[in-house]
């Protein structure tokens, strides 16, 4: 898979699984649920469960595909 969309998919996933999570309504099924505590850990796991990917993916692939910058005439 190429680096940029292996981050890309990275980020996608945090962001939505953190979007998702904080719903009111899907969030406040989970409370009644789960109870406060049981949220906060299972949002932290899945956060946890995102970002480590996508920081390992980054640092693995960080020159991997310089970026162009634009030439000022």
């Amino acid at each position: 898979m190429e680096p940029t969309t292996e981050v890309l998919i990275g980020w996608l996933m945090f962001g939505g699984t953190h979007t998702v999570l904080s719903h009111p309504p899907i969030r406040d099924r989970l409370v009644a649920r789960l109870g406060d505590w049981g949220f906060v850990v299972l949002y932290s796991l899945v956060a946890l469960a995102t970002f480590v990917p996508l920081v390992w993916s980054f640092f693995a692939n960080r020159v991997a595909t310089p970026i162009p910058l634009p030439v000022l005439v």
